[in-house]
């Protein structure tokens, strides 16, 4: 992109700095660009092989992808507690504290939202697929797992830190139709 540029709203833009994305010809949402990188929202129900093409200002390159049903990626720093703080070294979680963690690539989600456009507060849009959280291991059913409301392909999931884990700094990833995320330090400390 000629100039780093984010969108500024909802729905996500087709076109951001005389940039556009599409994916077997289809026009994709763009959350930002720049001469680095182009963050574009693929459909929900994009699984297989496809040719994405990114046209800049004078031109278009492409390239295969193959897009997995489900491939989890949790976003670095992106682990808050229910009251908003987020969980690092300094500000560990408590056992029995809830958690949120956001991420992308849980998939198809249960109702019908247009791509680009921001998820309900309601009703809820969960994931079809199953998802579990591990924390080292012991593996946590979540309270909720879809999308984080207010936001376009951003997913959330909610679970609660067992009573029982005991103090120390945790692998936690999130599991989903046999893909799992990429791991990410959880510190749990039980209140002096």
């Amino acid at each position: 992109a000629p100039e780093e540029k984010r969108a500024a709203g909802l729905p996500l833009p087709v076109e951001l700095s005389g940039v556009s994305v599409t994916l077997e010809g289809k026009l994709l949402p763009l959350l930002s660009v720049s001469g680095g990188r182009i963050n574009a929202q693929l459909p929900y129900e994009t699984t297989g092989k496809a040719t994405l093409r990114v046209w800049p200002p004078g031109g278009f390159a492409e390239a295969g992808i193959v897009v997995s049903e489900l491939a989890p990626s949790i976003f670095p720093n992106s682990m808050v507690t229910y009251g908003g703080m987020a969980v690092s070294e300094s500000a560990p979680a408590e056992p029995g504290s809830w958690i949120t963690v956001y991420l992308t690539g849980l998939g198809a989600v249960n109702g019908e939202i247009g791509v680009g456009q921001a998820a309900p507060p309601a009703p809820l849009y969960s994931t079809r697929a199953p998802v579990a959280v591990r924390i080292g291991a012991v593996a946590v059913t979540p309270y909720f797992a879809g999308l984080a409301p207010g936001f376009a392909g951003l997913y959330q999931v909610n679970f609660q830190i067992p009573q029982s884990l005991s103090d120390g700094t945790y692998s936690l990833t999130v599991v989903t139709g046999g893909a799992s995320s990429n791991a990410v330090s959880l510190p749990v400390r039980s209140r002096q």
